[in-house]
């Protein structure tokens, strides 16, 4: 496992490229096949806090990758579909634990 510090310099470099490869695709297909998007899945748990972080700052399409390594959807199932533009100024509602 790598340092903490690593692993968030590594998540955030990913997280950049990811950004970068797939701002211009509105269907998520281009995220949900980016090799960056691979790979912080690959980091497991170390990305889970970051991929929170990212999410509690309104950043909605991280929640497919959050369910890919914990196994479960952070949005409650009645939300799906039901993402309105003003929800991503204040964030997901999560499911508690």
């Amino acid at each position: 496992m790598a340092a903490a510090g690593t692993a968030h310099r590594e998540f955030e470099r990913l997280a950049r490229e990811l950004d970068t490869g797939t701002c211009f695709d509105s269907t998520g297909r281009t995220m949900r096949d980016h090799p960056a998007r691979a790979a912080i899945v690959r980091m497991g748990e170390e990305a889970v806090p970051l991929i929170l972080e990212r999410m509690g700052a309104g950043l909605l399409h991280w929640h497919g990758t959050l369910a890919e390594i914990t196994g479960e959807d952070p949005v409650p199932r009645e939300s799906w579909g039901k993402i309105k533009k003003e929800d991503n100024k204040h964030g997901p509602t999560l499911r508690k634990p």
